[in-house]
Protein backbone atom coordinates (compact mmCIF):
# COMPACT_ATOMS: atom_id res chain seq x y z
CA UNK A 1 0.00 0.00 0.00
CA UNK A 2 1.31 4.01 -0.64
CA UNK A 3 -0.66 6.46 0.89
CA UNK A 4 -3.88 4.11 1.32
CA UNK A 5 -3.45 2.93 -2.20
CA UNK A 6 -2.52 0.07 -4.25
CA UNK A 7 0.38 0.52 -6.41
CA UNK A 8 -1.00 -1.98 -8.93
CA UNK A 9 1.14 -2.40 -12.36
CA UNK A 10 -1.14 -0.34 -14.13
CA UNK A 11 -1.21 2.55 -11.51
CA UNK A 12 2.72 2.53 -12.06
CA UNK A 13 2.75 2.69 -16.05
CA UNK A 14 0.59 6.34 -15.60
CA UNK A 15 2.26 7.75 -12.88
CA UNK A 16 5.44 6.81 -14.87
CA UNK A 17 4.38 8.36 -18.11
CA UNK A 18 3.53 11.63 -16.15
CA UNK A 19 6.80 11.53 -14.75
CA UNK A 20 8.53 11.41 -18.42
CA UNK A 21 6.04 13.89 -19.56
CA UNK A 22 7.17 16.47 -17.10
CA UNK A 23 10.85 15.54 -17.36
CA UNK A 24 10.33 15.94 -21.42
CA UNK A 25 8.21 19.54 -21.24
CA UNK A 26 10.96 20.73 -18.87
CA UNK A 27 13.39 20.09 -21.09
CA UNK A 28 11.66 22.06 -23.90
CA UNK A 29 13.53 25.35 -25.12
CA UNK A 30 11.74 28.58 -23.37
CA UNK A 31 10.37 26.40 -20.29
CA UNK A 32 10.55 28.57 -16.74
CA UNK A 33 8.75 27.49 -13.52
CA UNK A 34 5.14 29.04 -12.71
CA UNK A 35 5.98 32.45 -10.48
CA UNK A 36 6.55 32.19 -6.92
CA UNK A 37 3.90 32.69 -4.81
CA UNK A 38 4.60 35.82 -2.54
CA UNK A 39 1.93 36.06 0.55
CA UNK A 40 -1.89 35.27 -0.80
CA UNK A 41 -0.76 37.06 -4.60
CA UNK A 42 0.16 34.88 -6.85
CA UNK A 43 3.36 36.22 -8.70
CA UNK A 44 1.84 37.46 -11.83
CA UNK A 45 3.60 40.45 -13.82
CA UNK A 46 1.45 43.59 -14.31
CA UNK A 47 0.68 44.74 -17.71
CA UNK A 48 3.53 47.99 -18.79
CA UNK A 49 0.88 50.86 -18.51
CA UNK A 50 2.84 52.04 -21.64
CA UNK A 51 1.09 49.39 -23.33
CA UNK A 52 -2.51 49.50 -24.07
CA UNK A 53 -4.99 47.26 -23.12
CA UNK A 54 -6.89 46.79 -26.34
CA UNK A 55 -3.15 46.03 -28.16
CA UNK A 56 -2.16 42.78 -24.89
CA UNK A 57 -6.56 41.74 -25.19
CA UNK A 58 -5.48 41.21 -29.04
CA UNK A 59 -2.18 39.48 -28.93
CA UNK A 60 -3.77 37.29 -26.32
CA UNK A 61 -6.77 36.55 -27.98
CA UNK A 62 -4.97 35.30 -31.83
CA UNK A 63 -2.28 33.53 -29.79
CA UNK A 64 -5.16 30.82 -29.06
CA UNK A 65 -6.77 30.85 -32.36
CA UNK A 66 -9.15 33.96 -31.92
CA UNK A 67 -9.50 36.95 -34.10
CA UNK A 68 -9.65 40.48 -33.57
CA UNK A 69 -11.46 43.01 -35.99
CA UNK A 70 -10.93 46.44 -34.72
CA UNK A 71 -13.40 49.37 -35.57
CA UNK A 72 -14.29 52.51 -34.84
CA UNK A 73 -16.80 54.28 -32.20
CA UNK A 74 -20.57 53.39 -33.27
CA UNK A 75 -19.54 50.86 -36.02
CA UNK A 76 -19.39 47.97 -34.68
CA UNK A 77 -22.70 46.87 -36.10
CA UNK A 78 -21.48 47.20 -39.56
CA UNK A 79 -18.28 45.58 -38.78
CA UNK A 80 -20.16 42.71 -38.40
CA UNK A 81 -22.50 42.99 -41.19
CA UNK A 82 -18.91 42.86 -43.23
CA UNK A 83 -17.49 40.11 -41.49
CA UNK A 84 -20.69 38.16 -41.98
CA UNK A 85 -20.79 38.92 -45.61
CA UNK A 86 -16.68 38.08 -45.96
CA UNK A 87 -17.44 34.75 -44.52
CA UNK A 88 -19.98 34.09 -46.78
CA UNK A 89 -22.47 33.56 -43.45
CA UNK A 90 -26.19 33.51 -44.63
CA UNK A 91 -27.81 32.03 -41.41
CA UNK A 92 -27.31 34.05 -38.55
CA UNK A 93 -28.85 33.70 -34.53
CA UNK A 94 -28.65 37.16 -32.48
CA UNK A 95 -28.52 36.74 -28.61
CA UNK A 96 -30.89 39.61 -28.60
CA UNK A 97 -33.43 37.59 -30.56
CA UNK A 98 -32.71 33.95 -29.29
CA UNK A 99 -33.83 31.22 -31.76
CA UNK A 100 -35.59 28.13 -30.95
CA UNK A 101 -33.06 24.88 -30.64
CA UNK A 102 -34.28 23.49 -34.30
CA UNK A 103 -33.74 26.37 -35.73
CA UNK A 104 -30.17 27.52 -33.37
CA UNK A 105 -28.55 24.29 -35.00
CA UNK A 106 -28.96 25.27 -38.37
CA UNK A 107 -27.61 28.23 -38.08
CA UNK A 108 -23.92 28.83 -39.33
CA UNK A 109 -23.10 32.18 -37.30
CA UNK A 110 -23.96 33.36 -33.43
CA UNK A 111 -23.92 37.22 -33.07
CA UNK A 112 -23.77 38.31 -29.55
CA UNK A 113 -21.91 41.42 -27.18
CA UNK A 114 -19.50 40.82 -24.97
CA UNK A 115 -19.61 42.73 -21.34
CA UNK A 116 -16.19 42.50 -20.65
CA UNK A 117 -12.83 41.37 -21.93
CA UNK A 118 -9.84 40.02 -20.17
CA UNK A 119 -6.58 41.64 -21.73
CA UNK A 120 -4.20 39.05 -19.66
CA UNK A 121 -5.93 36.11 -21.71
CA UNK A 122 -7.81 37.37 -24.58
CA UNK A 123 -11.38 36.14 -22.83
CA UNK A 124 -14.51 37.35 -23.38
CA UNK A 125 -17.35 37.45 -20.52
CA UNK A 126 -20.66 37.03 -21.25
CA UNK A 127 -23.54 37.49 -18.60
CA UNK A 128 -26.84 36.48 -18.76
CA UNK A 129 -28.14 39.67 -17.27
CA UNK A 130 -27.29 41.04 -20.77
CA UNK A 131 -27.50 38.18 -23.29
CA UNK A 132 -30.59 36.25 -23.56
CA UNK A 133 -29.23 33.35 -24.98
CA UNK A 134 -26.34 31.20 -24.00
CA UNK A 135 -26.63 28.72 -26.59
CA UNK A 136 -25.78 31.63 -29.57
CA UNK A 137 -22.27 31.96 -28.63
CA UNK A 138 -21.77 28.02 -28.11
CA UNK A 139 -23.76 25.88 -30.46
CA UNK A 140 -23.12 27.64 -34.08
CA UNK A 141 -19.94 27.01 -35.70
CA UNK A 142 -18.80 30.55 -35.61
CA UNK A 143 -19.34 33.30 -32.76
CA UNK A 144 -18.73 36.64 -33.67
CA UNK A 145 -18.94 38.85 -30.01
CA UNK A 146 -18.83 43.32 -30.13
CA UNK A 147 -16.57 44.28 -27.25
CA UNK A 148 -15.96 47.96 -26.41
CA UNK A 149 -12.31 49.00 -26.04
CA UNK A 150 -13.30 50.70 -22.57
CA UNK A 151 -14.35 47.65 -21.29
CA UNK A 152 -11.34 45.53 -21.68
CA UNK A 153 -9.89 44.91 -18.22
CA UNK A 154 -6.37 44.10 -17.65
CA UNK A 155 -6.87 40.75 -15.45
CA UNK A 156 -9.29 38.20 -14.39
CA UNK A 157 -8.97 39.65 -11.19
CA UNK A 158 -10.50 43.11 -12.00
CA UNK A 159 -13.22 40.75 -14.37
CA UNK A 160 -14.21 39.00 -11.03
CA UNK A 161 -14.78 42.31 -9.50
CA UNK A 162 -16.98 43.47 -11.97
CA UNK A 163 -19.34 39.92 -12.42
CA UNK A 164 -19.00 39.84 -8.23
CA UNK A 165 -20.84 43.59 -7.95
CA UNK A 166 -20.42 43.95 -4.33
CA UNK A 167 -23.15 41.54 -3.79
CA UNK A 168 -23.16 37.94 -4.61
CA UNK A 169 -27.36 37.90 -4.94
CA UNK A 170 -26.86 41.07 -7.97
CA UNK A 171 -24.44 38.29 -10.13
CA UNK A 172 -25.63 37.47 -13.16
CA UNK A 173 -27.58 34.28 -12.62
CA UNK A 174 -24.99 32.66 -15.70
CA UNK A 175 -21.65 34.24 -16.92
CA UNK A 176 -19.77 32.21 -19.80
CA UNK A 177 -15.97 33.00 -20.01
CA UNK A 178 -14.58 32.06 -23.63
CA UNK A 179 -10.91 31.97 -24.34
CA UNK A 180 -10.36 31.36 -28.38
CA UNK A 181 -12.43 28.60 -30.56
CA UNK A 182 -13.86 25.24 -28.63
CA UNK A 183 -10.75 23.25 -28.02
CA UNK A 184 -9.85 19.72 -26.64
CA UNK A 185 -7.26 17.28 -26.36
CA UNK A 186 -7.62 13.36 -26.21
CA UNK A 187 -5.22 11.48 -23.99
CA UNK A 188 -2.39 11.43 -26.59
CA UNK A 189 -2.38 15.14 -26.60
CA UNK A 190 -4.22 15.17 -30.21
CA UNK A 191 -5.56 19.09 -30.63
CA UNK A 192 -9.02 19.28 -31.92
CA UNK A 193 -10.95 22.72 -32.64
CA UNK A 194 -14.57 22.86 -32.37
CA UNK A 195 -15.60 19.80 -30.13
CA UNK A 196 -17.61 20.86 -27.71
CA UNK A 197 -18.51 24.74 -29.41
CA UNK A 198 -17.33 27.19 -32.33
CA UNK A 199 -14.99 26.78 -34.56
CA UNK A 200 -13.77 29.98 -34.93
CA UNK A 201 -14.37 33.06 -32.39
CA UNK A 202 -14.29 37.06 -34.07
CA UNK A 203 -14.61 40.13 -31.66
CA UNK A 204 -15.32 42.97 -33.09
CA UNK A 205 -13.87 45.78 -31.09
CA UNK A 206 -15.18 49.15 -30.98
CA UNK A 207 -13.57 51.50 -30.27
CA UNK A 208 -14.81 53.87 -27.14
CA UNK A 209 -16.93 57.18 -28.19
Amino acid sequence: MVEGFLMTEARAEILNRIRMGLTAARAEEGFCYPAEVSGEQVGIPPIPQSTALVDIFTESLESVGGFVHRCGPGEGDVAIQELLKELQVERVAHSGVPPGLEELLQVEAGVSSAQWGIAETGTIVLTSDEEQSRLVSLVPPIHVALLREDNVLPNLDEALVEVYRDNPADMSRAITWITGPSRTADIELTLVVGVHGPRQLHVILEAAQ
